[in-house]
């Protein structure tokens, strides 16, 4: 099942991170806090671009994961990883952690209400943590 982030909402974040530092351009004196304000702005759209962090879409089905952002996407057999999904406080989002049995690695993803079926594929995801 593919489950996604409505177009406008992942767009839109991309849109404010990028906007800032054009805003900050138009004003005649900025202060120093808004140009760190726009830099920053930029290193969380490229780190989410380079990890994809905060997904756009994520595919699950009997054999794999997919995770797909940016025209990029990490695919993962379920077979040689272990799932840990970990929830906060915070209803709104959980952090899943892939981690790759045989290299040991570490793969963490953010998931949000705002996938389709957010319900659903937790409850998918329950089902083959460990």
């Amino acid at each position: 099942m593919i489950h996604r982030t409505p177009r406008v909402r992942a767009w839109g974040e991309d849109v404010v991170l990028l906007a800032m530092p054009v805003l900050v351009l138009a004003i005649t004196s900025p202060s120093p806090w808004l140009w760190l304000l726009a830099a920053t702005g930029l290193v969380v759209l490229a780190f989410n671009a380079i990890t994809l962090h905060f997904r756009g879409e994520i595919a699950l089905d009997e054999e794999s994961i997919l995770f797909r952002a940016y025209g990029r996407e990490h695919a993962y057999s379920l077979r040689a990883c272990r799932l840990r999904v970990r929830r906060f406080l915070v209803r709104d989002r959980v952090l899943l952690r892939v981690e790759e049995i045989e290299s040991g690695k570490t793969h963490r993803y953010w998931l949000t209400a705002h996938l389709s079926d957010y319900d659903a594929l937790l409850r998918e995801l329950g089902t083959r943590a460990i």
